[in-house]
């Protein structure tokens, strides 16, 4: 039986297949902006702590990461893939 909850990395996707991952995606980035400014408004109480702080909320998605996915190597392509596009997106600013 296939675990619906699990992680599927395909890298060739319909073209309305990209409309839904990238709806999720969007929702993916806003998630984590909102869970930033919630550590900022608590940070603020703990002065040079926010790379701390920062460090467990990417802890704690790399660890879904690794909950959702069906191997450690499909984790792993996923957190590769988040980086790719991370180091992108700063390098285009």
């Amino acid at each position: 039986m296939v675990d619906k909850n699990k992680i599927n990395i395909e890298y060739e996707l319909e073209p309305l297949h990209l409309q839904k991952v990238d709806k999720a995606f969007k929702l993916g980035e806003k998630g984590s902006v909102a869970c930033l400014d919630l550590i900022e408004k608590s940070i603020n109480k703990m002065p040079g702590q926010a790379q701390h702080a920062i460090a467990g909320a990417l802890s704690e998605l790399m660890l879904v990461c690794y909950a959702m996915a069906s191997t450690e190597e499909q984790a792993e392509e996923l957190i590769s893939l988040a980086h790719k596009y991370t180091l992108a997106k700063w390098e285009s600013r």
